[in-house]
């Protein structure tokens, strides 16, 4: 039960409060178009945007541990968080991913309503029974 709002937790993006942020801080960062076509041959063609963790950040330079990234012309590539080195002249914005507790709790009082609504249904139809496999002496129908 404790778990359920990191489990079902909804995130917001905010415009970063600070030019360097600190390690572990998740953040998605809008590219350049300077940025794509530099980024082009790590990344692929068209990157907008990354998405991940920050691992290091200096006043010149982020480096990310990539989650995702967003193309302009592709789906969006899941990463499985490999560090990559971007200097602040290919970011155009940078916004930090929070969690929204408000949303977060809302989400899971909607989980626990339905988990209650579903065992309240269940009880009231009536969830069957399990036999155990014997035969009982006198059998409905006979005498």
């Amino acid at each position: 039960m404790l778990l359920l709002p990191g489990a079902t937790g909804c995130y917001e993006s905010h415009a970063a409060r600070t030019t360097v942020l600190p390690a572990g801080t998740q953040v998605s960062l809008s590219i350049t178009d300077r940025g794509r076509v530099a980024l082009g041959p790590q990344m692929g063609e068209g990157v907008v945007r990354l998405n991940g963790r920050v691992a290091q950040a200096s006043d010149s330079l982020y480096v990310v541990r990539v989650s995702s990234v967003d193309y302009l012309a592709a789906p969006t590539g899941h990463w499985a968080g490999e560090e990559i080195k971007v200097p602040r002249d290919y970011v155009a914005s940078v916004a930090e991913r929070r969690l929204s507790r408000k949303r977060s709790w809302l989400m899971a009082g909607i989980v626990v309503g339905g988990i209650a609504a579903l065992a309240a249904a269940i009880k009231i139809i009536g969830g069957g029974s399990v036999s155990d496999g014997t035969i009982p002496d006198n059998p409905p129908g006979t005498s």
